[in-house]
């Protein structure tokens, strides 16, 4: 079970590795670079519009299905007839409410025919997870692995084709919507393909004692998914309706934001790992404070480590991915790059949290966490634009940790370890003075890209950060359970 378990994880690693990154920094940063900062911007404020309110799109229906289908594979197919008719109607109200925001912020024209594309991608978008909960449900973990870059995959072919070609020269941003609304449309076909399968014929119906079940059991996890979302992708917005020369700063934002998303899928991963480990040891009530210390310095020692680099390479790395960049661009990034920090921390405590069900706290301070970041955006957009969103999400995203680690020891009494929090200040320390000792050119090359790293590594070694025996013992016995 162990092997089946741990090779099923690597190969969903692997594929998102492969896949996602490549989607990231080769298309849609291409994309930017070849339409301008300025167009980007608009595409990806309109993108963040249809993104805010997604959350309307599930209402918990996936986590449910998923617990549902986990434990009794025979209700797949009238779950799959109700849910269905539940889904058109949630779509229908997201489309109504989103154009409706769209309407109020001055779209006209080719913004609001770019909008309802985008709507329509977000619809088929969680249509095809929720189908994957499904399979994942039912085990079929290599079907599911192939689904969940397949979407990707498509849209990477397309869109290699339209910039990489004779089509470049003829390129508009509607194109790449285009692109992701044929991807989706086949990735939602093949994944009901692969759920037919494993049911009996679809008859839709409308269910509406099953909706009421599923709002009852899931809306905390709906609230706090979409206060999330609210806090960490209002920026745009804010800066959309605040700032005159708006399009160009979303740009430069969008452009570092796009990195801090592709480091942040591997502490996604992270955890979709330990929540179903949590939950299994809370239920048996074993003690959490090893692994929950070895979580959180396996992911955030990674994520110090690349501030670092982040810190010492700011502006090479955002003149060599964009064309167009602004004296402020790598400090921008800089600052997202140090907020992935508190996001590891919220990965490991968050979902501490969300495994001991704490979920009406956790609703409290992304409440308090959605204030605290408009204020603080109503305050420093107007003065420092772009550069000042990027502090607001490092300034929210502290918080938030902070809150989550603090409330982890009050609620599940987990035993503080002020020894380990002292090392992994230690070997912060150590790697920003490195840093920012290779800016000065004191070591240039290879020997500045590698010593970093290698450093961290020493410091892994003799401050004996990790306690590896105890803790894959106990991901042996979980995995054996």
């Amino acid at each position: 079970m162990v092997k089946k378990f741990f090779g099923n994880l690597l190969l969903l690693v692997f594929a998102n590795l492969l896949i996602k990154p490549l989607w990231v920094l080769g298309i849609d940063r291409t994309v930017q670079n070849l339409m301008g900062t300025e167009a980007y911007g608009r595409y990806y404020e309109l993108f963040n519009t249809t993104f805010l309110l997604a959350i309307l799109l599930d209402m918990g229906i996936n986590n449910y299905n998923s617990k549902v289908i986990a434990r009794h594979p025979q209700l797949i197919g009238k779950n799959l007839s109700g849910i269905l008719v539940v889904k058109l109607l949630l779509a229908a109200a997201y489309l109504l409410i989103t154009l409706l925001i769209g309407l109020f912020s001055g779209y006209t024209g080719i913004q609001m025919y770019l909008l309802l594309l985008l709507c329509f991608n977000q619809i088929l978008s969680w249509y095809i997870l929720y189908l994957r909960t499904n399979i994942s449900a039912l085990q079929l973990f290599k079907t599911d692995t192939f689904l969940s870059v397949l979407d990707r995959l498509l849209m990477i072919v397309f869109c290699s084709i339209l910039l990489f070609t004779s089509l470049r020269n003829s390129f508009q941003i509607a194109y790449f919507v285009y692109a992701q609304t044929v991807a989706y449309l086949i990735t939602a076909i093949v994944c009901l393909v692969f759920v037919s399968k494993h049911t009996t014929r679809i008859k839709l119906g409308w269910n509406f004692p099953l909706l009421l079940v599923i709002i009852k059991r899931s809306y905390p996890y709906a609230l706090l998914a979409f206060l999330m979302v609210v806090y960490t992708r209002i920026d745009a917005k804010m800066m959309y309706l605040i700032l005159p020369d708006s399009e160009r700063e979303i740009g430069l934002y969008a452009a570092a934001y796009r990195l801090l998303d592709a480091v942040n899928m591997l502490g996604i991963l992270v955890a979709s790992l330990l929540l179903p480990i949590f939950l299994k040891m809370l239920k048996q009530k074993q003690s959490l404070d090893k692994l929950v210390n070895f979580s959180f310095t396996l992911i955030v020692l990674p994520a110090i480590l690349l501030a670092a680099y982040s810190w010492q390479y700011k502006e090479q790395v955002m003149s060599v991915l964009y064309v167009n960049t602004a004296p402020q661009s790598g400090m921008i990034f800089l600052l997202l790059m140090l907020s992935f920090i508190p996001i590891c921390t919220i990965y490991v405590y968050g979902t501490l949290l969300t495994a001991n069900e704490n979920l009406k706290l956790l609703n409290k301070v992304a409440l308090l966490s959605l204030l605290l970041n408009i204020m603080l955006n109503l305050w420093l957009i107007p003065q420092y634009k772009a550069l000042g969103a990027a502090c607001t999400s490092l300034i929210t995203q502290s918080f938030v940790a902070g809150c989550h680690m603090f409330f982890s020891y009050r609620k599940v009494t987990l035993k503080v370890n002020p020894l380990l929090w002292l090392k992994i200040a230690i070997a912060a320390i150590l790697l920003f003075a490195l840093a920012g000792w290779l800016r000065t050119g004191a070591l240039t090359g290879l020997t500045a890209l590698i010593l970093p790293a290698a450093a961290a590594g020493i410091m892994v070694l003799v401050l004996n950060l990790f306690d590896r025996k105890n803790v894959l013992n106990i991901l042996k016995g979980n995995m054996q359970r």
